[in-house]
């Protein structure tokens, strides 16, 4: 096994949301690169780096102001992974890091103009092999969004902090 890799991502992609969203429609250009490192066979690291710019396509042609909820975002990720002693346990630490500049000049889109989002995700898990066929998995998250904005109120609307807990099984059909 060779205790490093390195992989280079592009993605492009359209996203479409509902009909009374539809400001919010972007295109969306993905750059990422990844490095894995193994210290040992069951020890990894991994580090990655993604630069997205989302531009916006949607139609608010309808609405009394214009606005552009179009992107430029840096996302950092870490990832370490660390054996357990007993039956392939795994402990994992996740952390993700996104700083997200909009780009709006419509002085009048007061939710985008000047307003920089940064979100910071953090999950610890442990997995194991219930069976040669089945792995659990007991995880917990911690997502918090933190808004900058020349607005104070868009402030207060848009910073926020998620938990999630909970288990889950998967399995391979070879």
């Amino acid at each position: 096994r060779k205790n490093f890799s390195a992989k280079y991502r592009v993605d492009y992609s359209q996203l479409y949301h509902n009909k009374y969203f539809t400001d919010y429609d972007a295109k969306e250009l993905g750059n990422r690169m990844e490095v894995r490192y193994y210290l040992s066979q069951k020890v990894r690291i991994i580090f990655s780096y993604n630069y997205t710019i989302s531009e916006q396509i949607g139609d608010n042609e309808d609405f009394i102001k214009k606005i552009d909820a179009s992107y430029e975002s840096d996302t950092y990720y870490l990832s370490i992974r660390l054996p357990l002693h007993y039956r392939d346990i795994y402990f994992y630490n996740n952390t993700e890091f996104e700083n997200r500049y909009y780009s709006s000049k419509f002085v009048e889109d007061t939710f985008h103009i000047g307003r920089n989002d940064k979100f910071w995700t953090h999950e610890v898990n442990l997995t194991l092999d219930i069976t040669k066929r089945i792995r659990g998995k007991f995880f917990y998250e911690i997502k918090r969004r933190f808004t900058d904005s020349y607005y104070e109120y868009v402030e207060d609307e848009k910073n926020y902090q998620t938990y999630k807990i909970g288990i889950g099984f998967s399995t391979n059909f070879k």
